[in-house]
């Protein structure tokens, strides 16, 4: 095999792991761009479902109160229950953990898990580029060092 044909073959092989670490590059850019997607679209998510789905606390003991209130007239309920629930209303705690607070916890545990992956990625992809980097100078020294040697003996 003649020298020229070496060269071409060696030279396909660097250009194929210089390609690989560009596309490689690349897909370390894409996991930022879903770094910061999985924490903008879930929050976004989450505050719109707060304001479209969830009722403020005040208006869910509003809401509550006037289905108390609603019983009582029907003759549902006795004026002694209606007191007495009229009472646990106004001790209802802010915080209250329904259906909402399901769909919010789900979407934000889907968030935390695309931000940890995206983010172990990252590292993962960082690692490699910087390997590269350093084996691309030694790939250079080297070709350096051996063109002053070749060039030597001519």
């Amino acid at each position: 095999m003649s020298n020229d044909n070496r060269e071409k073959r060696h030279e396909g092989f660097f250009e194929i792991v210089d390609n690989a670490m560009n596309s490689l590059n690349i897909t370390k850019k894409m996991f930022l761009f879903m770094i910061i997607t999985a924490i903008v679209v879930p929050s976004s998510l989450l505050v719109g479902l707060t304001i479209a789905v969830e009722p403020s606390p005040e208006s869910a003991k509003v809401m509550r109160q006037n289905l108390l209130l609603e019983q009582l007239k029907n003759g549902d309920i006795s004026q002694e229950e209606y007191i007495l629930e009229m009472e646990l209303v106004k001790e209802m705690p802010m915080f209250v953990f329904g259906n909402g607070m399901i769909i919010h916890l789900t979407i934000l545990g889907v968030a935390l898990f695309w931000l940890a992956y995206g983010i172990k990625q990252w590292f993962v992809f960082t690692k490699w580029h910087k390997k590269y980097d350093a084996f691309k100078t030694k790939r250079q020294e080297t070709d350096k060092m051996l063109d002053e040697e070749f060039q030597d003996e001519n």
